[in-house]
């Protein structure tokens, strides 16, 4: 910010956002995610199993951690969207992006006609495959055969080997 528009203004806040306290909580809230990344790997790395100057090593974590990194991600942002907040009437932060929207929906806006355009059967079905495939969410064989069409990691890996 300061570079865009120079210092001395202050355009960026620092420090605590003490007057914040939902994000604050969430910051707190979501150093606890991923328990299992973190004690399975916290061990290697101070056992010196594992070396993060290491391309294959890192790409090898990322593989088998990173769809799991995702899944628990997915549900925490899940659960902080449905849940209730005390100073909006109990509603969650979804309920209160829905009637929003809803109560923009008349205006000529690109953002709110965007989020009303129907997807047709077609559309829906290849967003549901590639949302699988993002998440990582294939069989062991579908891995095995995305591992042996990358070529390029494999060589990599038989180099450093």
């Amino acid at each position: 910010m300061e570079q865009f528009r120079g210092g001395e203004r202050g355009s960026a806040l620092r420090g605590r956002s003490t007057h914040n306290q939902r994000i604050e909580w969430l910051w707190g809230t979501s150093g606890m995610e991923s328990p299992t990344f973190t004690m399975t790997c916290s061990p290697s790395w101070t056992e010196q199993i594992i070396d993060i100057n290491n391309e294959v090593h890192l790409w090898t974590l990322h593989f088998v951690f990173l769809p799991r990194v995702n899944r628990d991600l997915a549900v925490f942002a899940s659960q902080w969207n449905h849940h209730g907040l005390r100073t909006e009437q109990r509603q969650s932060p979804l309920q209160l992006f829905v009637s929003g929207s809803l109560a923009m929906q008349r205006a000529n806006l690109t953002a709110t006609q965007t989020a009303f355009h129907t997807v047709n059967p077609a559309e829906r079905r290849e967003l549901r495959q590639n949302e699988k495939k993002r998440e990582g969410l294939l069989s062991p064989a579908e891995k095995w055969s995305q591992l042996q069409k990358g070529t390029h990691h494999r060589e990599r890996m038989e180099d450093t080997g």
